[in-house]
């Protein structure tokens, strides 16, 4: 994990010419929408945001108390204080607890984008996995979009992005390897990629898997999915 508090100080640089799919399109924010409202509207929200992504924050009202916790300093300054001047942000490691912020069973919703592919599969995910579930109270939802193999292998080299981001896509999915480490000028960085079915096996021993919504306008739609789960 050493580098990659690094490699998200100099992504921040660049981080606004960032575009889809890597980013969410509409009809992925929609799906959030849509999963944000399943828990019911008459419970006063609680909600804990993985990784500065300033469009998650609009999702919550402003009755709704926010915290984001997010590695990289430099990530957390983009945060919009004049729309999100309540926002409580911690810099810091997902993989931690932040009892003092965050006591157990007090969250609504756990809410993050892509965040489980910044993860070593499979210990880190379980270890992300029982923080959720203990933070969330019962019922709680944990709504993530998932970067994952499908079943139509892309060019990698089309519509290519700076980040590399597809490339390495394309050899989790053509050497079937779960954690692709990358290079980005002095950093080593691991992505991982396993298969959706993977993913919900895992889940699914602390949650409910809720809903599961591929997008519509983007030109990778299997590869790229929105899940909600509910605590069980």
């Amino acid at each position: 994990m050493s580098d990659t508090k690094r490699y998200w100080d100099i992504r921040a640089s660049t981080w606004s010419t960032i575009s889809e799919p890597l980013r969410l399109s509409d009809a992925e924010l929609l799906h959030y929408e849509m999963m944000v409202s399943q828990y019911s509207k008459s419970t006063s929200r609680n909600c804990l945001i993985l990784g500065a992504t300033e469009k998650l924050f609009d999702l919550f009202g402003q009755s709704c108390n926010i915290t984001c916790i997010d590695i990289s300093n430099k990530m957390i300054e983009l945060i919009d204080r004049t729309k999100h001047s309540s926002i409580t942000t911690i810099n810091g490691d997902w993989l931690q607890r932040y009892d003092q912020h965050i006591p157990d069973g007090t969250l609504t919703h756990v809410v993050g984008d892509g965040i489980f592919s910044l993860l070593t599969w499979s210990s880190e995910y379980i270890q992300l996995l029982n923080n959720a579930y203990v933070m969330l109270r019962k019922n709680g939802l944990f709504i993530v979009r998932l970067f994952v193999p499908g079943a139509n292998p892309f060019n990698p080299y089309a519509n290519a992005d700076e980040h590399g981001f597809r490339t390495m896509m394309h050899m989790a999915i053509i050497e079937n390897e779960y954690n692709v480490p990358i290079h980005f000028e002095d950093c080593i960085v691991t992505y991982s990629f396993p298969p959706l079915n993977s993913f919900l096996e895992l889940a699914s021993r602390q949650f409910k898997i809720e809903n599961i919504l591929f997008p519509t306008d983007t030109g990778y739609n299997d590869h790229y999915v929105t899940v909600c789960l509910r605590k069980k």
